[in-house]
């Protein structure tokens, strides 16, 4: 049995699995008071351990240290390859792409082939492309919806102040479909937050027109593939059917993997490289 495990920067997923299945999953936020107890707790005997980490070289450690204690395993942890899982890595230094986005990229290339495009919503936004021939063309980094809206409030005066302070305070919040097809807010707060959720959408929605046109292997159009804590939030705009515009644009269609990152880890024969 494998224990997974995707050390991100706000929270920590974990899941074990069993012949590729998934028999258990759990994720607890980075600051949690009990962190992993319900991991710590299950009854599931791992003897293989699976870490991906950008979380930075001590939570690695420390988690690692815990995990191979108490389940008497030495954990490995993932690091991205030049290839692997039908996937070539498009960086001049493949060990700089980073990890959880190789494990992604693998684990939706490995499900539904190429091409197609990856997105992880989070913390951070990244996107990446991989072409029908397995090979990843690069990818893009952008602030994440939340901290797209954090950075205005942080670093504003009246911004701040007109949209209540947060994004967790916003009963007043109001918004407008226009004919073009934006939403536009009525106050602050929605502006905010509208603005942040539409620029990413349409980075995404372009990073998608990248790809080669026409029906895929498999009798499919193109194929966005979503991850991450806000896939959800981005899909609403996303999903080509609610937006009349779509019809202009080459078909494409949208699959929403929560779990992708362990996913990629779970894939045998492994698509990472064990750091050393």
């Amino acid at each position: 049995m494998q224990l997974l495990v995707d050390i991100g920067n706000s929270r920590i997923k974990w899941a074990f699995a069993a012949r590729g299945e998934f028999v258990a999953e759990g994720q607890e936020d980075r600051e949690a008071d009990g962190g992993l107890q319900s991991l710590l707790e299950s009854s599931h005997s791992p003897d293989v351990i699976r870490i991906a980490n950008v979380g930075g070289t001590d939570a690695g450690v420390r988690l690692g240290g815990v995990l191979g204690a108490h389940f008497g395993s030495v954990p490995v942890f993932a690091r991205s390859a030049a290839s692997g899982a039908g996937v070539r890595n498009g960086y001049t230094d493949p060990g700089q792409l980073g990890v959880d986005r190789w494990l992604a990229i693998c684990a939706a290339v490995a499900r539904y082939g190429s091409p197609l495009c990856v997105v992880d919503a989070g913390t951070a936004t990244t996107i990446d492309v991989v072409g029908p021939d397995g090979e990843h063309r690069g990818g893009l980094i952008l602030p994440g919806i939340q901290l797209m809206q954090a950075a205005l409030w942080r670093n504003t005066g009246d911004l701040a102040r007109l949209s209540a302070g947060g994004p967790d305070e916003r009963p007043s919040s109001s918004a407008a479909a226009v004919p073009a097809g934006v939403v536009l807010g009525r106050d602050t707060a929605a502006g905010i937050r509208h603005g942040a959720l539409q620029a990413t959408a349409a980075l995404v929605r372009a990073a998608v027109d990248c790809l080669p046109g026409g029906p895929m292997p498999d009798g499919g159009s193109r194929l966005l593939v979503l991850t991450g804590g806000a896939a959800t939030q981005l899909a609403t705009l996303l999903v080509p059917e609610t937006r009349p515009r779509e019809a202009q644009r080459p078909q494409w269609r949208l699959a929403h993997r929560p779990r992708l990152v362990l996913e990629g880890l779970a894939l045998d024969p492994p698509c990472f490289q064990v750091m050393s």
